[in-house]
């Protein structure tokens, strides 16, 4: 029963934190890395895409026109509802630190690799925001959620304790 408190203990302060500091970090990521680097480049030529900001702040739209029709992606910061949804899983899984850091690490990872196909995507090679798009609505979810699966197995094959 002591068990059950300390994880719910610990669940409510991951909650509080994920809100109370990595939302705003992932706000300001987004805000005063990713989107000044964006209008840099798009500031240099006239290429037709334009940015726009999202209310939530940790995501913004870009929007292009190809030939007669209007495209658009949506560039949004890693590590948010699935990350927080597969930390807290965490807790009722493993209590091993390694893998806290290993689902981090991805996500940090993912943060770079989008980045840089945004990066490709504004210099006119719309594959980057293909790409971009496809790893915001299916790449880190999917690897996100079934981390936890993953995880499940190892502890029940006896790997994680």
């Amino acid at each position: 029963m002591k068990r059950m408190a300390g994880k719910m203990v610990l669940v409510t302060v991951l909650v509080v934190s994920y809100f109370v500091i990595w939302r705003p970090v992932r706000v300001a990521s987004t805000q005063h890395i990713v989107k000044p680097l964006s209008e840099y480049i798009l500031s240099g030529e006239q290429r037709g895409i334009d940015l726009e900001n999202s209310g939530s702040g940790v995501s913004f739209s870009i929007r292009w026109e190809s030939g007669e029709q209007r495209h658009a992606v949506t560039y949004r910061a890693p590590a948010g509802f699935f990350f927080l949804l597969a930390i807290v899983s965490m807790v009722f899984i493993t209590a091993e630190p390694a893998y806290y850091l290993y689902l981090l690490a991805f996500h940090l990872a993912a943060f770079s690799v989008m980045v840089l196909f945004l990066v490709v995507g504004l210099h006119s090679v719309v594959m980057g925001f293909w790409i971009l798009e496809l790893m915001n609505v299916y790449l880190i979810p999917v690897f996100t959620m079934a981390y936890i699966p993953w995880l499940i197995y190892l502890k029940k094959s006896g790997i994680v304790k």
